[in-house]
């Protein structure tokens, strides 16, 4: 968490190219609310305010999840955020920031504020002062940077201040062309991977920019920041590691010389006990490496008593020596008179080094050291300017007492930690397993329940069937149960798992008598299951007691198990193994990697018990709890034997193979056991999916339904029966375009029954319906409705209505139907158990009139009225003759090129040279106009072509009509017609209101954003529909509109992926992943969380996140295998429904060896047979409701290969194949987290 320091505003500047999108995770407190307010720039100068949304929960420190309230602004390079708060103690806080920006962008900015030297490749002779960095003692300084194709470079500077580049960051050429402005230098650097920067005299850099172009480009040099640095035993460090260039790729091995005085893992160094040690670090695939060598001391002051002049508010100064350096775990003065705090060491002891992390300094202060509390020695002086971070060397000090006093009255000194430093105590910070000393010891309690099988010893006998409970007398409030632990202990966990009747309020409890308790912690939050209690520091006890103060139900208290984690003499004692069964037969390693290995003994065996030894440890070395470090390629024996009896052994083979460097590409997906029949509703069915070749480097794969009304699948492949229907299940490569789809058909569950059809078909059709009806309700042109049985089969056949009349294209509820011709449509449809609505939109072609006008054309083909007429209209007549050929005969032709092609034509036929008042000209015309119908034109132009119609058949039944009747009415007819509005083409238009109905009966699937729009545009749609004299205009602009609007909405997603993924991702261990994986793992599973979180999610929007994280997790990359739980808590992978590697589906890790528990029954219990290359499905049922995954083994994966099937309830299905020779046998084993794997049975193959 980065908090704002002591000043009533903060900020923080990211460079994130191309910003496009984020989330921002901060917490305020309810008591003196702050504010976080965002500013974006597209050049770190000119800012501009963001506006956010911000969703808000919890209560006290509120979570704030900050997101862009619309798009980000184009361009945006920069994101500040800025802090406001007026009282530090409960100042905003900032938890997590997820960006999205552009990866493509290859120029950036790099901009050094002089905050620290964390971007600085390398820093010679030089100190950081007031926000500038200078020389020391005014000599010669430097400062080098390395970046890809770094371009150009400012250096806000003052003073003698010299330029120089690099190919290699050892030969260096001075730069001599600098543009020199007021306090800048500003230099071309044309594309240099190192630039230095050097100081003389009494010069000073204050910032830097750098512009360059990113590339993937491997780290080409790493480098420790100090070559030799100190550290404490149990207090972790990150040392700081530079590499070159600074934005280069690559992944960090690390290894230390001695592991017994600290581990090295993923870049965090675990100081264990006093002494030196080399530390290593290198580039994966590479002979890069860096040395450095850490000096570890002991703490003399950890833990021990404490005094001080008046506190504040509970900041007591025992927190000043717990070991814990978070802020909020300080001794704080009251600001009263003079501050002062002081530390008993309990011997007097050398102290060699002292080491100071302020939260707050009032100002000076000074350190004496005393043996007998009396006789003080001179004070020790430092500076409120030395800082946070001081660092004071003490040789040749000895004392008992040492007292802190500061020096300026009435000021606040908060001291976060003060160590007291020497080397004398090797080996007495040795790290120690610690297990469940609880089990099988003597039980105390308030009742328990005898005669009905619940005895309080049932709460320690490590079995999760068996349980203590009070009888019916006893179910109030007080009830409580205690252990004897038999001897003085050191306890760091406590652990209870309740029945369905637990304690929701509890006081765990230490004595050492078993009469006078101390509260050691209350848990006002207890639940069903596990609660876990990690200890920040360890107690001494030998009495432990869970005392009840609030029920969660009206009945008693019931326990499972009472762990209490820790270590004493007993549990450090080697007890005397028969038999022990490496899980693991053979592991391959990659260079530098590390794994545990884990085994079964018989009886349970504690740490002391088993030795662990290498047959080469240049190849590998094993620690004394099993963790594996490859060193180089080859293969050794590792060898697990019983201390009492070395006689007693097992054996795994491990081979260091080279590193390819390159990742193996998915070669194919393929969906198995999909359902042959079709689902009922509320029915569900686990598919499987097979990922080739099986060492790919990600083989994870994202489950998507085409309609998850219909059917939904899981992050699994379980797919559920939701409603009647048909839907689509794919399997998609997160990293790559493989996949696979198999179609769910779903039935009803109930008995068909009868409910009823509506079939909308228009006025451009007429249907014949075939199929057994339990009643007719309505039989109207373009509208059907009868009452049918679910489940039966109806064909409806529709022909065009009208002579020329064909059907183009047919939509169904707004989708294209297939199998349409020109002459008709036959549609096979099921009835479906509930009601029905089909609404057949058809898109038909008239070409009566063009058939009658090209009939009158053809008859003048070179006729006397054609040769009497000018070249331009003869050539004008053809060309509309030929196109009314083409359209006529083309069964692709629409309706609007049918009516333009006749309308040419009747234009081109107008200007031959007919004689004047010529019947037969007018006949032709009369004839082209009957074929018009009413229905195609506004109403209005149309009566008007009608009367002309009229008045031109009155004058060709006239015989007497003069020559000047006949062509003035061949003119009013002519222009009538020519005249004519058409009605509004609405096919279109038709089409999206039957898909738009379509979705407003499922509207509830969608999301609120976009709602009331689809509904004013859908209504106005409506209107539009039925108005006979709407333009085509307006009907166009409604269409537009109404797509638009359905194009706005949408799909809700279901959560339930989103959930399950985060809750998985919850459950894996991360402390074995690089850091760079790690970080991208945890910025995926920070969107999952996002979107949980909200209210509602949009369906693409999960997509990508679930695709996001699955990638993710498919990429995170071992580096060290984690380390045995020393406080009882229990960690888990989650299951993935992918063939798993080396015979294990990993739904949970190996964990250490715990107490012998039987909380798993399994279905097959006795030795059997499987052919080889068949399958044999095993079910696995986790007792008691506990929320946990067990994990399933299945010896080496050379006999048998496994896959996770399914989940229903607390039944969990794995299946596992034969692939192994015939007489070949596995064991197959199955573990809960925190206890001993059980062998269930053995398989053998014929």
């Amino acid at each position: 968490t980065l908090k704002r320091a002591t000043m009533e505003e903060g900020w923080i500047t990211y460079s994130l190219p191309a910003l496009s999108n984020f989330t921002l995770v901060s917490y305020i407190h309810s008591t003196a609310p702050g504010t976080v307010t965002l500013f974006t720039s597209p050049d770190n100068e000119v800012w501009t305010e963001l506006q956010t949304k911000d969703q808000t929960s919890g209560s006290s420190w509120v979570r704030h999840t900050i997101t862009p309230l619309g798009k980000i602004p184009e361009g945006t390079n920069y994101l500040k955020i800025v802090l406001n708060g007026t009282t530090k103690a409960w100042s905003p806080q900032l938890s997590d920031l997820t960006a999205t920006i552009a990866y493509g962008v290859k120029e950036r900015q790099m901009v050094d504020s002089m905050v620290d030297f964390s971007k600085i490749y390398r820093a010679d002779h030089v100190v950081l002062r007031n926000g500038a960095i200078e020389a020391q003692d005014q000599n010669t300084g430097s400062l080098v940077y390395s970046l890809t194709q770094m371009q150009e470079m400012v250096v806000q500077a003052s003073g003698n201040v010299s330029l120089a580049v690099s190919e290699d960051g050892l030969s260096y050429t001075a730069l001599d062309d600098l543009e020199i402005t007021d306090r800048a230098i500003h230099a071309e650097l044309n594309g240099a991977k190192y630039v230095q920067i050097m100081l003389n005299g009494d010069a000073k850099v204050s910032g830097v920019q750098i512009d360059y172009l990113h590339e993937i480009a491997p780290i080409e040099a790493i480098r420790f920041d100090e070559d030799t640095f100190r550290a404490v035993a149990l207090y972790d460090v990150e040392p700081s590691i530079k590499k070159a260039p600074m934005n280069g790729t690559g992944e960090l091995l690390y290894e230390t010389s001695n592991e017994a005085i600290a581990t090295y893992e993923n870049g965090i160094l675990h100081p264990k006990a006093v002494g030196s040690t080399d530390l290593t670090a290198s580039v994966l695939g590479s002979d890069i490496t860096a040395e450095a060598t850490v000096d570890v001391y002991h703490n003399v002051a950890k833990n021990k008593t404490a005094t001080s002049s008046a506190y504040y508010n509970g900041y007591a100064p025992d927190k000043a020596f717990d070991g814990n350096m978070n802020d909020a775990a300080r001794w704080q003065s009251s600001g009263s008179g003079i501050s002062w705090i002081q530390v008993d060491l309990g011997e007097i002891a050398e102290i060699e080094w002292m080491d100071f992390t302020w939260d707050s300094i009032g100002g000076d202060y000074a350190v004496t050291f005393s043996e007998d509390g009396d006789t003080w020695s001179k004070p020790i002086t430092m500076k409120e300017a030395d800082g946070k971070q001081v660092a004071v060397e003490t040789p040749g000090i000895k004392a008992r007492y040492v007292k802190l006093t500061g020096l300026a009255e009435n000021a606040v000194y908060g001291l976060v930690e003060w160590r007291l430093l020497n080397s004398s105590h090797a080996g007495s910070d040795e790290d120690v397993v610690d297990t469940n000393i609880a089990l099988n010891q003597e039980i105390l309690c308030s009742n328990e329940n005898i005669e009905g099988g619940y005895a309080a010893k049932n709460a320690v006998d490590g079995d999760l069937n068996t349980r203590w409970d009070v009888d019916k007398s006893h179910r109030d409030d007080n009830q409580w149960i205690a252990v004897n632990l038999g001897e003085p202990s050191t306890v760091t966990a406590v652990n209870l798992n309740f029945e369905a009747a637990y304690a929701k309020e509890y006081t765990i409890q230490i004595s050492d008598d078993g009469k006078k308790w101390t509260d050691l912690l209350t848990n006002k939050a207890g639940a069903v299951g596990w609660n876990y209690h990690n200890l920040e520091s360890p107690v001494q006890a030998q009495y432990v007691k869970m005392q009840c103060i609030k029920r969660g139900t009206n009945y008693g208290v019931s326990l499972f198990e009472f762990e209490v984690i820790g270590r004493n003499q007993a549990s450090m004692e080697p007890v005397e193994l028969t038999s022990i069964t490496m899980l693991q037969d053979s592991v391959k390693l990659l260079p530098g990697h590390t794994q545990t290995l884990n085994v079964l003994t018989e009886p349970v065996a504690n740490a002391a018990s088993l030795q662990w030894s290498s047959s080469d440890e240049a190849i590998a070395t094993v620690n004394a709890n099993g963790l594996v470090t490859a060193h180089k390629e080859g293969t050794v024996r590792i060898t697990a034997c019983a201390t009492l009896n070395p006689k007693v052994q097992a054996v795994c083979t491990v081979t260091v193979v080279p590193y390819s460097g390159l990742p193996v590409s998915v070669a194919s997906v393929e969906i198995q056991n999909a359902p042959e029949e079709p689902m009922t509703v509320g029915t569900s069915q686990a598919l499987q999916v097979v990922v080739l070749p099986e060492n790919a480097s990600n083989r994870n794969v994202q489950w998507i339904s085409s309609d998850s009304s219909v059917a939904k699948v899981n992050s699994r492949g379980i797919v559920t029966a939701v409603a009647e229907g048909t839907a689509t299940i794919t399997a998609k490569s997160v990293v790559s375009d493989c996949e696979d789809q198999v179609e769910i058909a779903v039935v009803p569950k109930e008995a068909p029954s009868a409910h009823v059809l509506v079939v909308q078909y228009g006025n451009q059709a007429t249907m014949e319906f075939n199929g057994n009806v339990e009643q007719e309700i309505l039989d109207q042109d373009g509208l059907y409705a009868a009452s049918v049985l679910g489940g039966t089969e109806l064909t409806l056949t529709f022909i065009p209505k009208g002579e020329e009349c064909t059907f183009r294209t047919v939509t169904l509820n707004g989708k294209p139907v297939e199998g349409v011709t020109p002459d008709g449509l036959t549609f096979a449809y099921t009835m479906k158990n509930s009601s029905a609505n089909l609404t057949f939109v058809f898109e038909t072609v008239n070409k009566s009139v063009l058939k009658t006008i090209l009939e009158v054309a053809e008859g003048l083909v070179n006729s006397e009225e054609w040769e009497a007429a000018v070249p331009s209209v003869q050539k004008a007549f053809d060309k509309a003759l030929a196109e009314a050929r083409s359209v006529y005969y083309d069964k692709d032709a629409s309706q609007e090129q049918v009516n333009q092609t006749w309308s040419n034509l009747l234009d081109a036929i107008h200007h031959l040279s007919f004689a004047k008042g010529d019947k037969s000209r007018l006949e032709q015309l009369v004839s082209i106009a009957e074929e018009l119908e009413p229905t195609d034109f506004i109403e209005e132009s149309y009566n008007v072509m009608a009367q002309a119609l009229e008045d031109a058949k009155k004058i060709l039944q006239d015989e007497d009509a003069l020559e000047k009747e006949v062509q003035d009415t061949y003119d009013t007819l002519y222009e009538a017609m020519v005249s004519l509005e058409r009605v509004a083409e609405k096919t279109t238009l038709n089409s999206a209101i039957a898909k738009a109905v379509e979705i407003e009966t499922n509207l509830n699937l969608y999301m609120t954003d976009g709602k009331e729009a689809f509904k004013r545009a859908l209504a106005a749609a409506k209107r539009v529909a039925v108005d006979s004299n709407v333009s085509q205009e307006k009907v166009d602009r409604a269409t537009e509109a109404l797509t638009e609007a359905m194009a706005a909405l949408r799909k809700l997603a279901d959560k339930t992926q989103l959930e399950e993924l985060l809750h998985r991702a919850n459950t894996i261990n991360l402390s074995g992943y690089t850091s760079s994986s790690v970080s991208q793992f945890k910025a995926a599973c920070n969107v999952l969380e996002a979107l949980v979180s909200q209210k509602e999610v949009a369906e693409e929007e999960a997509q990508a996140a679930i695709k996001a994280y699955l990638i993710a997790e498919g990429n995170l990359k071992p580096v060290n295998s984690p380390s045995p739980s020393k406080k009882g808590s229990s960690s888990k992978n989650a299951a993935a429904n992918t063939y798993a590697d080396a015979g294990r589906v990993q739904v949970a890790p190996e964990n250490s060896i715990g107490s012998a528990v039987r909380s798993v029954l399994c279905d097959t219990t006795i030795p059997f047979t499987v052919k080889h290359g068949s399958a044999y499905c095993f079910k696995i049922t986790v007792l008691n409701g506990s929320p946990e995954t067990p994990s399933f083994t299945v010896g080496n994966g050379n006999v048998l290969k496994t896959q996770f099937v399914a989940k229903r309830g607390n039944d969990y299905y794995y299946r596992v194949w034969a692939i192994g020779m015939p007489g070949e046998s596995a064991g197959v084993y199955t573990q809960m987290p925190n206890e001993t794997p059980q062998r269930q049975c053995v398989v053998t193959i014929v």
